[in-house]
């Protein structure tokens, strides 16, 4: 069984909402969460998950835009991202 351990010296303290990094920020809660999907077991990864979102909305984030940027989207491979490219009329 695996979860997320947290340092005792770790604040929760992350990139802040008013921070002038916009695309890192979004880039930074998705880190985190795709982190704790790929590390923790079942029964430890929506309490993580719930810990991620606690800590982006302590450090100024709305909840819902947290969790807009957590949810897993699907990868695109070369192929599909070559085919948005074509255009057929």
């Amino acid at each position: 069984m695996y979860s997320v351990h947290y340092k005792k010296t770790h604040t929760n303290i992350n990139v802040k909402k008013r921070s002038n990094h916009p695309e890192s920020k979004r880039a930074i809660i998705k880190g985190f969460a795709d982190r704790a999907k790929a590390l923790c077991d079942e029964k430890h990864l929506a309490e993580e998950l719930h810990n991620i979102e606690d800590v982006f909305v302590a450090n100024g984030y709305p909840r819902e835009a947290v969790r807009r940027f957590m949810e897993q989207r699907p990868q695109q491979t070369k192929e599909s991202k070559k085919n948005k490219r074509i255009v057929e009329l």
